[in-house]
């Protein structure tokens, strides 16, 4: 949570300076944390999203822990 919370202030700070951003949460997790993709370093997460039939076996899984995470995230500011 700490990550997001940092990632997303981070993007709110450049685009008040004018960039054209776009924050994917999605993406962060999937990349950043440990234990939603396989592999044990962003690099090998990564590769697993390059392999388009791995994706397809994960991604039921990946999409429903991301929901999770995500809803825990944003309950504290319902």
């Amino acid at each position: 949570m700490a990550f997001l919370l940092d990632a997303a202030e981070r993007a709110e700070r450049i685009r008040r300076e004018g960039a054209n951003i776009r924050f994917l949460t999605g993406s962060e997790i999937g990349i950043m944390t440990i234990g939603l993709m396989p592999g044990d370093t962003r690099t090998e997460r990564a590769a697993v999203l390059a392999d388009p039939a791995r994706v397809r076996e994960i991604l039921p899984r990946v999409q429903r822990e991301t929901n999770a995470l995500l809803a825990r995230a944003a309950a504290p500011a319902v």
